[in-house]
């Protein structure tokens, strides 16, 4: 029994020394792996300690806030990594998994569109140089193929309706001056 009431003392005080740092890591705002490590320490010592299951809870709060607050600035692999450690931390917080889904869609998604427009300006250069070599149109690849390539990956795009329009302009000039030449 005094073996047992001395191993609870070394016990209690092991906490409180683990507790003890935690606080002052937290005085110092320091949100680091160093103090969830304390937390999960405690928590080997006693899986029941409210105070480290609250102190992993306040850091997944503020990893969830952070994360969330990188998501909309669209810094989304800087997200998914304080996500990623929330995670570690908490692997069945709901929250932060919904998060990362969400982060992760987001970055596909963003990821595609930055595709998609580096495709449209390099069709658009490559159109804009046939254009001014006067390939307006013609048996090989011309400014007026590039204009439409551009329409079929972005029917909206106005830079490639805007070249069509100018093609158009320029050969129904052409033809006048054809025709006029013609007539004479």
């Amino acid at each position: 029994e005094q073996s047992e009431q001395k191993n609870a003392r070394l016990k209690a005080s092991k906490i409180q020394a683990l507790l003890s740092s935690a606080t002052k890591l937290k005085k110092s705002d320091q949100q680091s792996q160093s103090l969830i490590d304390i937390y999960h320490q405690v928590l080997a010592v006693d899986p029941n300690s409210y105070e480290a299951k609250k102190g992993l809870e306040d850091i997944s709060r503020h990893l969830y806030n952070h994360s969330e607050s990188l998501f909309r600035e669209k810094k989304y692999d800087e997200s998914l990594a304080s996500i990623e450690k929330g995670l570690r931390m908490r692997p069945d917080d709901s929250k932060l998994s919904e998060l990362k889904q969400t982060v992760t869609q987001q970055r596909s998604l963003s990821d595609a569109n930055n595709q998609r427009q580096s495709e449209i300006s390099s069709l658009l250069s490559r159109a804009e140089k046939y254009h001014q070599a006067l390939k307006l149109i013609g048996p090989k690849e011309d400014a007026y193929d590039m204009y439409q390539k551009i329409l079929t990956i972005d029917p909206s795009n106005r830079a490639a309706k805007q070249g069509l329009r100018k093609i158009a302009d320029e050969l129904e000039s052409l033809a006048k001056v054809r025709l006029s030449v013609d007539d004479r």
